[in-house]
């Protein structure tokens, strides 16, 4: 069985949040404004989430290192990588996939802000 099926109620309920946040600020704004946005929805929803905090800061490998990280873990056990781009591309997509291989988490939501007419979702498996 598939992943995204497992888990498919939590991941309409984290599509509804990204809607309800994209609704609200619009496109291209910077992501740490659609984390802060997305928290308070999830919080106003009911998703229990946290925000992803990384175990490892030094230099440059941990600048390199945070772009792959999620921004939360909702359920427990879902990723979710906020991005603003006019299109997501297979690096993201591949950075978000390296870091389901090397965690506990099995399923990821890729979500980005940059494109119209709505917010776009990847779902991403292990």
């Amino acid at each position: 069985m598939h992943n995204a099926v497992w888990y498919q109620l939590e991941c309409l309920q984290i599509q509804r949040a990204v809607g309800n946040v994209y609704q609200k600020l619009g496109r291209n704004l910077a992501e740490a404004d659609y984390q802060q946005e997305l928290s308070a929805e999830f919080t106003k929803l009911g998703i229990p989430y946290s925000n992803f905090q990384p175990s490892v800061s030094v230099g440059k490998q941990a600048h390199k290192l945070t772009h792959s990280l999620p921004h939360f873990i909702c359920h427990g056990v879902i990723a979710v990588k906020i991005k603003v781009l006019p299109t997501t591309q297979h690096e993201h997509v591949a950075r978000v996939s390296n870091f389901l291989k090397t965690s506990k988490s099995r399923l990821a939501i890729l979500a980005n802000f940059g494109t119209q007419p709505n917010a776009t979702i990847e779902l991403i498996t292990r």
